[in-house]
């Protein structure tokens, strides 16, 4: 068997690095070449577990000579606020919107494999001209693309219904939409990625204890639900019923533990991390894994083309 194959991975719009979580889920050996990102407490999150990692900062006044043709695969969740139906939906003119700066990054770099994620209201912003738009300047630039969008729910305690943009640079090799299928069959080795600890947000059918509900509602940046107490209709399902020996039946939030493994992450992810020589707080949290992309679904689609590239695992 050949040894094991150290991948190249550049990261942008970083967040708490749901990315190298999944390479590390999937048993991938990588090698995180940069991060972009300008959160304060993300990159907080970044310095903590990457020192030697540089943060470039603004991947819209990025310099990417050094990466060129050096990237195996280019990640990026890039920002859903503009894009969300849950907001105003400015789209392409909200200055958030950094899709044009992810792309400028691909046409600098020219890595293998990209690998994007947005919310499914990406496809419809704009009347479908986000989605376009970003489908055209990737082929343009010669890469092969298909377009999924992928529910978490399937194998996480949370309803997280994601758009994901997978690119493969040339015509030789798997084609994304082959990624996608041996992903979605958990075929060869991309289902023997490390199970995921999500005993204590998992359904009821698995924990007897817990009443409701059976899966949480998707978890957002602004913690609505888990930090905010707006209690609109979809954030009912942030309320845990739980019965508890000598207390009875309860009703609570969930955990800053709970939501994290609702995202797949495992349980140490944020363990030291501090900012500004405290203890994340619970809204800190809140807000960082809800900026986060579901990791499994991330690492099922990376085994798939570690395993369709034949690249060896770890």
């Amino acid at each position: 068997m050949p040894p094991a194959r150290s991948v190249k991975a550049l990261s942008l719009c970083s967040g708490m690095a749901g990315d190298a979580a999944a390479f590390e889920l999937a048993g991938i050996p990588h090698v995180l070449t940069g991060v972009a990102e300008i959160d304060p407490v993300a990159c907080t999150v970044l310095a903590h577990k990457f020192p030697t990692t540089p943060n470039l900062g603004d991947l819209n006044s990025c310099d990417w000579s050094s990466f060129h043709g050096q990237i195996d695969i280019l990640t990026a969740g890039f920002p859903c606020q503009p894009h969300s139906a849950s907001g105003l939906r400015r789209g392409l003119n909200d200055p958030r919107e950094c899709s044009a700066g992810v792309l400028n990054a691909v046409a600098a770099v020219e890595p293998d494999w990209v690998v994007l994620e947005n919310v499914p209201g990406f496809a419809s912003s704009n009347g479908g001209r986000a989605l376009r738009q970003l489908l055209a300047r990737l082929r343009a630039l010669g890469y092969r693309c298909d377009v999924r969008i992928i529910d978490a729910a399937d194998i996480l305690p949370q309803r997280r219904r994601r758009l994901w943009v997978l690119g493969h640079r040339g015509v030789a090799g798997p084609a994304p939409a082959d990624v996608f299928a041996f992903a979605a069959s958990g075929g060869g080795r991309a289902a023997s990625c490390k199970p995921v600890r999500v005993q204590d947000a998992a359904r009821p059918a698995t924990r007897p204890d817990l009443h409701h509900p059976p899966r949480l509602g998707t978890l957002t940046a602004s913690g609505s639900g888990i930090v905010k107490a707006g209690m609109r209709l979809s954030e009912l399902d942030f309320l845990v019923v739980q019965t508890i020996r000598g207390h009875g039946r309860i009703v609570r939030r969930p955990t800053s533990l709970e939501i994290m493994r609702a995202q797949g992450f495992r349980d140490d992810w944020l363990d030291g991390v501090t900012w500004r020589g405290k203890a994340l707080t619970r809204a800190q949290i809140a807000r960082l894994v809800g900026n986060a992309w579901p990791v499994p679904v991330a690492a099922l689609i990376l085994a798939a083309i570690r395993e369709l590239n034949g690249w060896a695992s770890a």
